[in-house]
């Protein structure tokens, strides 16, 4: 009988947050014990293209389909996939499953990053002559 497994959550839209503890499920047959990793990755490449990835369980036996992750509070808030991993032997790692689309990561501790920039000054009709110190002030 082949392995099989599927990932059911999270699998794409939950909002989760860090400091709190979630279950993360899967589906396995096969009969045998393969031990898995979960791990998660950001949907997007930070600046200079690398992704963070974080490992939250290694050698897990796959036949509990569930593992309870009390994500830490310095979680950075974003976009994320959730990677199941199984290892059917001590030298092969094989990427079962992964959610489905992103699901949230928020934290309340992180400050988001401001959206909106306004410039205060100049705001429209001055004239400035080249060469000369002009203030300019935002707020954000």
């Amino acid at each position: 009988m082949p392995i099989t497994f599927r990932l059911t959550s999270p699998n794409g839209g939950e909002v989760w947050e860090a400091g709190n503890t979630y279950k993360i499920l899967w589906e396995f047959s096969g009969g045998l014990e393969v031990p898995v990793a979960l791990e998660i990755q950001s949907a997007f490449p930070q600046e200079g293209g690398t992704y963070i990835g974080y490992t939250i369980t290694r050698d897990y036996p796959a036949t509990k389909l569930s593992y309870s992750w009390g994500m830490p509070f310095n979680m950075m808030p974003g976009l994320y996939y959730m990677r199941l991993i199984a290892y059917p032997d001590d030298s092969t790692r094989t990427i079962v499953d992964t959610s489905d689309k992103p699901f949230i990561i928020t934290n309340p501790q992180i400050p988001k990053p401001a959206t909106e920039l306004k410039v205060l000054s100049p705001n429209g009709g001055e004239v400035w002559e080249a060469g000369k110190t002009h203030l300019v002030e935002w707020k954000w």
